[in-house]
């Protein structure tokens, strides 16, 4: 079998099985579970492949090249700089905390339309809060 018709295959059946769902012919919760069981599996396959594909993207000198119908582009990793060991980062990460505590505080303050004020008797600003979406968590019985 090609791998697009495998593709194919696999994209018409989880339509198929989002329809069933949408329709009440099955359940979504079970459904979301499987699916979500499924998207593991892919991610784990992507992991253990990803250095066999590094090591023959190497058959290719130009960053970009064409292999089996798709476009691949090389980048190297990025360089990151970790500064939790230098003291002064410590002492500046610390008050930032501070900060965030006190100002969060005088946030859930306000929700309870109590308003924070600083030493100055001036009010403490509001942070924005932002919202994550809901979600649902999946342990096998």
């Amino acid at each position: 079998m090609s791998k697009d018709l495998h593709f194919e295959m696999r994209e018409r059946e989880l339509g198929h099985l989002i329809s069933q769902a949408e329709s009440g012919d099955i359940r979504a919760l079970g459904l979301f579970a499987e699916i979500k069981k499924l998207k593991q599996l892919y991610t784990d396959a992507e992991k253990e492949l990803l250095d066999l594909a590094l090591n023959q993207s190497e058959e290719y000198s130009e960053k970009t090249f064409s292999e089996d119908g798709y476009l691949f582009e090389k980048r190297n990793g990025a360089r990151r700089f970790d500064y939790k060991a230098i003291m002064e980062w410590k002492i500046a990460d610390a008050n930032k905390k501070e900060i965030e505590i006190k100002y969060k505080t005088a946030f859930l303050s306000y929700e309870k339309n109590i308003r924070s004020v600083d030493d100055n008797g001036e009010l403490l600003e509001l942070p924005i809060a932002k919202y994550s979406n809901d979600t649902l968590i999946i342990k096998k019985l």
